[in-house]
């Protein structure tokens, strides 16, 4: 009797199953989110694979199966697929950017062990062409998604790697230090000093290990400002989750809660606060990012943890059309003070109802009241406890949450002007 391959599996009746479900979760977390499948061939050309890993990668040098065709053609079973979905991208979509998922086999020649195969399963992730701040996360959010529709609990761990500059300087010392220490190394990890040199801290190794303990960190190469801004965000977030949570604990359970972010984060940044924040139950987070960072607000919404406000420093219709365009809001807020005026309010007000969303204010609520109140659409009017009101006639009166637009001539605010005097200047 022929017996199975060392390090393959057989999946069959229940094991099946399993691999069915956490195919189709994968999709669902994947393909629902612009990511296009795709299926790679299971061999490829061995050049493939010595220059996008690299000839001295322990991949290549020892995990991968190869072997020559008929044609006397160099051919491997693919060991991982991102050089396969670049090769595939580069041949047919190259001036393109693209973002692709897999699911399939992969083989490396491994010592078999417990959850650990020969013959596996691998699936994965893409995004190639134009790479900006929100590939990272775009990827990682969709990974946290197929984790959490498992059932599977995880931890996000922050950590920083510094700027292109900070990571190069420490690469180059890492050489120097590694090329000092050589004659302490493994020949595998030697292979890789001044080609692959990071790869050296992953060895397993036990001959690497005192010399790679005693290497440089690359916390030592990162420049103050480095730090202080990952400090800082790690701070702000701590004591920004602090206020919100006694926020919530002060008030009762059908009290509602908004929080104002006023531009403080970052889209890397916005994207583990809104983590954070999400079990406030906020009715919205206000500005979260810079308030034409468009492209943000659209990718923030998209996650769909918190509702957004936005609009308060916008200027003009053609702005507030854009983030409506990209779906960047669940709450419009112009200010008419900053928008035009009246006017471009009450068109703001109706772009927002042709669009179906509320529209609310920002500050300056004894005018606000009035363009709210006849607007269709109107949510929210932000009340300002500012001093004004001991210098006008007839300030905004609220009872339990709710106020009435006065029913006076005009905008309905009349000064003291005697009460105004002790504060001229001049």
């Amino acid at each position: 009797m022929i017996e199975q391959v060392k390090g393959t599996r057989n999946l069959y009746g229940l094991e099946a199953e399993k691999y069915l479900y956490i195919y189709d979760i994968f999709r669902k977390s994947f393909n629902t989110y612009g990511y296009d499948l795709i299926e790679l061939p299971t061999i490829e050309y061995k050049e493939l694979f010595n220059k996008s890993i690299g000839e001295n990668s322990e991949i290549v040098t020892k995990q991968m199966y190869e072997f020559k065709d008929k044609g006397n053609r160099d051919l491997v079973l693919r060991p991982e697929a991102t050089a396969s979905v670049v090769r595939f991208h580069n041949e047919f979509f190259k001036n393109e950017s693209k973002k692709y998922s897999y699911f399939g086999k992969m083989f490396r020649y491994e010592n078999p062990q417990k959850n650990r195969y020969r013959e596996f399963i691998q699936a994965g992730a893409e995004i190639v062409g134009t790479i900006d701040e929100y590939s990272n996360l775009q990827i990682l959010k969709s990974s946290i998604r197929f984790l959490s529709l498992l059932n599977i609990k995880s931890k996000l761990n922050l950590n920083t790697i510094g700027t292109k500059e900070e990571r190069e300087k420490y690469i180059r010392e890492l050489d120097k230090y590694f090329s000092k220490n050589k004659r302490e190394l493994s020949k595998e990890s030697v292979d890789k000093i001044g080609k692959n040199t990071l790869r050296i801290l992953d060895s397993n190794d036990p001959f690497d290990n005192q010399i790679i303990d005693l290497a440089p960190v690359i916390y030592d190469f990162l420049s103050d400002e480095t730090l202080a801004q990952y400090e800082t965000f790690k701070k702000d977030l701590i004591d920004d989750l602090k206020r919100i949570e006694a926020m919530r604990n002060h008030l009762a359970d059908n009290i509602m809660l908004m929080a104002d972010a006023n531009e403080a984060w970052r889209i890397d940044q916005a994207v583990i606060a809104f983590k954070e924040i999400e079990k406030f139950n906020l009715v919205w987070l206000e500005e979260p990012i810079k308030p034409d960072d468009f492209k943000g607000y659209s990718y923030l919404r998209s996650l769909g943890k918190i509702p957004i406000a936005a609009g308060e420093n916008l200027h003009n219709l053609a702005e507030f059309n854009q983030l409506i365009d990209v779906n960047g809001v669940d709450f419009l807020e112009p200010d008419l003070t900053t928008c035009g005026g009246i006017t471009p309010f009450m068109k703001v007000a109706k772009l927002a109802e042709i669009n179906n969303l509320p529209v609310c204010s920002h500050g300056v609520h004894e005018l606000h009241v009035h363009l709210l109140a006849s607007c269709p659409n109107a949510s929210y009017l932000e009340f300002h406890a500012w001093r004004i009101d001991e210098f006008i006639d007839t300030p905004l009166k609220v009872l339990n949450g709710y106020t009435d637009a006065p029913d006076l001539p005009g905008h309905g605010i009349n000064f003291d002007f005697e009460k105004v005097k002790k504060y001229t200047v001049g």
